[in-house]
């Protein structure tokens, strides 16, 4: 293992719940059901997919699609703002122990850049990635591989020297797609989604499961 890739949401820190409620608000001003099937599709995947997954659901909205991607990403971003007060307990542990080891550093996410700078500035991660990269820094979010490819073209190696740690179905399909290998955080996994497509899994960051991420 050369570099490991953290997903943002759900692995980095705890926003789900948040996220849940701005989307059920969202879904609510739309008059459109807001359930299971929404959370499994939506989460991991970027305002643009979302705002067309919901089009394509409910056809009739198809006209307001770049106005359901932004409103999507507001309430996101509002949610993150006022709920996120930290990283989930041992995640910089790791990033602390990684950079130690000399294992590079990164984080690719689906949310746009001022989501996602948000959390590396205000919870001291900046300095320490080697490389991140957001939703609008590639064409097509997760489930396809771009977000992945374009980290591992970023730290210069290749995607089978990279273990991606993701804590969705979406996000689990795009490190796949890209070829690294998957190691599946169920720590915030309320919802029940199904994370069995992967190398590994952990529910926490303790010592066991560095143990067990090290030896894939």
């Amino acid at each position: 293992m050369k570099a490991i890739l953290f997903d943002m949401d759900g692995v980095l820190i705890d926003s789900e719940p948040g996220y849940h409620r701005a989307d059920a608000k969202l879904f609510a001003g739309l008059g459109v059901p807001f359930g299971a099937r929404e959370i499994a599709a939506m989460t991991g995947a970027n305002n643009i997919v979302i705002a067309n997954l919901i089009t394509t659901w409910h056809p009739h909205l198809a006209p307001r699609r770049d106005e359901i991607a932004a409103a999507y990403e507001a309430g996101l971003y509002d949610a993150l703002r006022d709920e996120v007060a930290g990283l989930i307990p041992g995640a910089m542990t790791w990033v602390l122990r990684a950079k130690e080891a000399g294992i590079k550093l990164a984080i690719g996410s689906s949310s746009s850049n001022r989501m996602v700078y948000h959390v590396a500035d205000t919870f001291g991660l900046t300095p320490l990635m080697d490389t991140i990269v957001t939703g609008e820094m590639v064409k097509r979010g997760k489930p396809n591989p771009d977000i992945y490819l374009r980290v591992c073209e970023e730290l210069g190696l290749p995607p089978g020297d990279c273990v991606v740690i993701e804590d969705s179905p979406n996000g689990l399909k795009a490190g796949r797609a890209a070829g690294a290998l998957c190691a599946a955080f169920h720590g915030t996994n309320r919802s029940g989604l199904d994370l069995s497509s992967c190398d590994m899994s952990f529910d926490a960051y303790t010592d066991e499961a560095w143990a067990r991420l090290t030896e894939l």
